[in-house]
């Protein structure tokens, strides 16, 4: 959601970093408009159990943050059944093309809930690779058999350097 209200230029309508106040006169309907058109676009894009908290609110702000209120907490449990399914994902029948996309897009959901560190320092830059690390030996570990001899030249290198 917040991808698209950024691409039609509307993000700050949720973000509150566009303020009805902060417009006088005509522009005040204006803002009054793209306000309820975001409003709009939240309300049909959740479930209907959500309408009536947010039903009657007069702001995407306000709207935006009882949903943020409500849903913007680390699931657990969500992060448990991730946990166990990327540790024990195989290729199984599957080529390695799409057994590769399902692990990473289970990695990728992962780390949209546990974001990795975004600065620059020098800890972050040695999680990152280490989670790189992590992400290719689940990747190596979960290739069928027909593929023991790439992964055992792969370990063995790592062991060799």
């Amino acid at each position: 959601m917040e991808i698209a209200l950024f691409g039609r230029n509307k993000l700050g309508f949720i973000d509150g970093s566009i303020l009805r106040s902060d417009f006088d006169g005509p522009l005040k309907k204006i803002w009054d408009r793209c306000n309820a058109i975001v409003i709009t676009w939240l309300i049909y894009n959740v479930s209907q159990d959500l309408l009536s908290g947010i039903l009657y609110s007069s702001s995407a702000n306000q709207v935006w943050l009882n949903l943020k209120k409500r849903f913007d907490k680390i699931n657990g449990s969500r992060l448990s059944q991730l946990h166990r399914n990327i540790f024990t994902l195989t290729q199984g029948t599957l080529n390695v093309s799409p057994y590769y996309t399902e692990l990473k897009s289970l990695w990728d959901e992962y780390d949209s809930i546990l974001p990795p560190p975004s600065c620059d320092c020098h800890k972050a830059k040695d999680y990152m690779e280490q989670m790189q690390y992590q992400k290719l030996l689940q990747f190596l570990m979960g290739l069928n058999a027909s593929y023991s001899q790439v992964k055992r030249s792969y370990f063995d290198d790592v062991v060799s350097s």
